[in-house]
């Protein structure tokens, strides 16, 4: 592997990763947006496929012709526009995007935007100061004052994995994001998935071999992912995430999940933090349109 090719697609994939996962929410241009200039109906996570594929092909030559003959770039120059473009626009609490065109309309353009832009640091070369914020004292909501939401069950069961609902992921569909997930577990066996009720989902993917390179790094990703077209592919769900306003999301369990959720006041939360990121993003993304 060439040795320039590899640094620059570390880098791109560390700045993937950084802006596709994010806690503080946000719009994002990023390696599929670029991807998505040259070829129709790039879906999400396509770049990390790619970059899966270059690394394990044997003949990087010929991917590389393959790719350049589809795109009209060669890989490297992609590679080069994913480390100097991908850029996250972070909203703070309160505060509006600022626009050089308000009728913008998406796909949004990002030389119109007011963007933070990551580098593969994890430096911001334009400050969050940048944006304005608003005179609602709303957004300045006190921490300890901040609902909770510590159970999805009942009212907020649509926050659950288990909860169902069709989720499209990776061309194929799914009737809850519990049985996506877990069939990203081992890809080759995914269509075992597809018509799965979460709770037999869950128990296949505790049975079957992991075949996904690095699953305990790429499974937050690949959430994210899967939650996001959960709720954009479910507008009554969006409406429901959104109607949760500013509340905390806390994935409480009693089944000793610490992980993703929280037990006794202690775990990480990941998809409570997953789900907060989501409901930011389409709230973004409403005002905007």
């Amino acid at each position: 592997m060439n040795n320039e090719t590899l640094k620059t697609l570390n880098q791109a994939e560390e700045l993937y990763k950084k802006v596709n996962n994010t806690s503080h929410g946000g719009v994002y241009y990023d390696a599929d947006s670029i991807l998505a200039e040259y070829i129709t109906d790039v879906p999400m996570g396509m770049f990390l496929e790619l970059s899966h594929t270059y690394r394990t092909c044997d003949d990087k030559g010929l991917f590389e012709n393959f790719f350049e003959l589809l795109t009209g770039i060669s890989f490297q120059e992609f590679l080069e526009r994913c480390v100097n473009e991908t850029r996250l626009l972070v909203l703070p609490k309160g505060a509006k995007i600022k626009m050089s065109n308000s009728d913008l309309n998406l796909p949004i353009n990002p030389q119109e935007c007011v963007w933070v832009i990551t580098n593969a640091s994890g430096h911001a070369t334009a400050p969050v100061s940048a944006m304005q914020e608003t005179a609602e004292d709303s957004g300045n909501m006190d921490e300890q004052n901040r609902p909770v939401i510590d159970s999805f069950r009942g009212e907020y069961d649509f926050l659950s994995n288990f909860f169902p609902c069709p989720v499209t992921y990776n061309n194929k569909s799914y009737v809850c994001a519990e049985a996506a997930f877990q069939a990203q577990k081992c890809p080759e066996r995914a269509d075992e998935f597809t018509t799965l009720t979460a709770s037999k989902a869950k128990r296949l993917g505790r049975q079957v071999t992991i075949t996904t390179q690095d699953w305990d790094t790429q499974r937050v990703p690949i959430m994210s992912e899967i939650i996001w077209e959960k709720f954009v592919g479910n507008p009554q769900l969006t409406e429901k995430l959104l109607e949760t306003g500013n509340a905390e999301l806390v994935e409480g369990n009693t089944w000793g999940d610490k992980f993703w959720g929280v037990v006794n006041g202690e775990g990480e939360n990941q998809l409570g933090k997953i789900l907060m990121a989501t409901r930011d993003k389409l709230r973004l993304l409403q005002s905007v349109m």
